[in-house]
């Protein structure tokens, strides 16, 4: 099964779920309870059927940035203003860009997830590239829908730390 195929299985799923914003609001309960406050976090501001951080993103005790699309890979930053990008997804503008190690962790959105914490991502690699040589946390946000039995994954996918759903926080036990 291709990459491609499993992203079509997942919207499909996420299609059928009628509470997201509800499933959405259990999700930044756990992050806010799992993540300490006063520190650096990187975050995205969702579109279409991704779990909705705003909830989160509005307790005021964590500094918030959000990713901005540079060339190939991601920049961070935040700012009072956003505009949409070329993929229609809205980012800082004029933003305080923040070195990536200096982020406590970074929530990812992601298409789908597996046991083992494998992320596949929307198909252009920016996270991957990106994160590389990160050493904070990265943390998956997702709906149980979009759990698969296992990822399609190349050498240069991101593996999670931890996955975020509504009913479970998932880790690799290290």
């Amino acid at each position: 099964m291709q990459k491609q195929h499993q992203r079509q299985i997942i919207k499909k799923r996420l299609e059928n779920i009628d509470n997201t914003n509800r499933l959405s609001e259990f999700i930044c309960n756990k992050l806010d309870i799992l993540l300490p406050t006063d520190i650096k976090l990187g975050s995205y501001l969702s579109i279409n059927n991704e779990v909705n951080l705003t909830k989160l993103h509005n307790n005021k005790t964590r500094d918030i940035y959000y990713p901005i699309i540079d060339k190939n890979s991601l920049l961070f930053g935040n700012s009072k203003k956003y505009k949409f990008n070329v993929f229609n997804i809205k980012e800082p503008v004029q933003p305080r860009l923040i070195s990536l190690n200096e982020l406590f962790a970074i929530i990812l959105p992601l298409s789908a997830f597996d046991s083992e914490l494998n992320r596949l991502g929307k198909g252009k690699g920016f996270y991957d590239i990106s994160l590389q040589n990160y050493s904070g946390l990265k943390i998956g946000a997702a709906f149980d829908e979009q759990e698969l039995d296992k990822v399609v994954t190349f050498n240069h996918d991101l593996v999670m730390d931890l996955v975020v759903t509504p009913t479970r926080i998932l880790s690799l036990k290290k």
